[in-house]
């Protein structure tokens, strides 16, 4: 008797295991029925693309368009996309300056042996510095099938970089005069260690940056000279600031990507202060 219970349970088990097998079970044939056009990067939302600086217009791959590698495609899908300014704002960023790129197509034809295709920009690298730029793209019209719910919009950032751009870790002194000479007597000597700095890109040698342990309230140009990797201390002009300049040697060392200066300025009251920092890249 307890033998039978034992096997009746074993069956009854089998049974419900299958029912939730069958309950659960993935239509495997549906993922490839079902025509999907989708922006191959669509699921994050968010895409970045890297430019050198350069002052010549160039074309670059923005974003790819695709019906996925499974869908069973007969025949073709005609995909018409827009810009979505939208995107862009509400993450953050700012569209590009009017006039300052062209999207090569708004249409694109996507077919059984090319099921995806790419979204393609011509743009001046030089005119994309000073600000966090990024394109909004929506998949806006299919001739067949339907438009992805969960990657039909794409933001792509576009982000211009010299050779110095990057995370940097800053370290230093910084010595304030009581007037406005060194014979004016020190007021104040405060160290910095492994401060935090971004340096961006202005041009294809130069960067703007925090002044000494300042950070987010004074910034400064560093400009390379790349024949002799010596570096010109400038007040910033795209965030102004104190006047600055070289207080002594300056260099970068493209090997260890570290820039040591030597500079000063003159703070609101017209007072001397003079900076020894190192800066390396992370």
């Amino acid at each position: 008797m307890k033998r039978s219970f034992t096997i009746l349970f074993l069956l009854a088990g089998v049974v419900l295991s299958s029912c939730i097998k069958e309950k659960y079970q993935i239509d495997i044939d549906d993922n490839t029925s079902r025509i999907i056009t989708e922006f191959t990067e669509g699921r994050s939302g968010f895409a970045s693309r890297a430019l050198d600086f350069s002052t010549q217009t160039i074309e670059i791959d923005l974003a790819e368009l695709r019906v996925p590698p499974r869908a069973d495609l007969n025949s073709t899908v005609q995909v018409k996309i827009a810009e979505n300014n939208s995107l862009v704002t509400a993450a953050g960023f700012t569209p590009l300056p009017a006039g300052s790129y062209t999207i090569m197509s708004y249409d694109y034809t996507l077919t059984p042996e090319a099921k995806k295709a790419m979204v393609r920009v011509k743009l001046n690298p030089s005119n994309l510095i000073g600000a966090n730029y990024a394109i909004g793209l929506t998949i806006q019209q299919v001739s067949q099938g339907e438009i992805s719910q969960n990657s039909k919009d794409i933001l792509v950032e576009v982000k211009v970089k010299n050779d110095y751009e990057g995370e940097y870790l800053a370290t230093g002194q910084r010595i304030l005069y009581a007037g406005p000479t060194v014979a004016s007597g020190i007021a104040n000597v405060a160290d910095f260690e492994d401060e935090e700095k971004y340096l961006f890109t202005i041009d294809n040698n130069t960067v703007e940056t925090d002044v000494a342990d300042l950070i987010g309230s004074g910034w400064m140009y560093l400009e390379v000279d790349p024949a002799t990797f010596e570096v010109t201390v400038l007040p910033s002009a795209t965030s102004p600031t104190f006047d600055l300049s070289n207080n002594g040697p300056c260099t970068y060392d493209p090997v260890t990507r570290t820039f040591t200066l030597n500079y000063k300025y003159y703070n609101a009251a017209g007072n001397l202060r003079t900076i020894t920092e190192v800066i390396v890249a992370k």
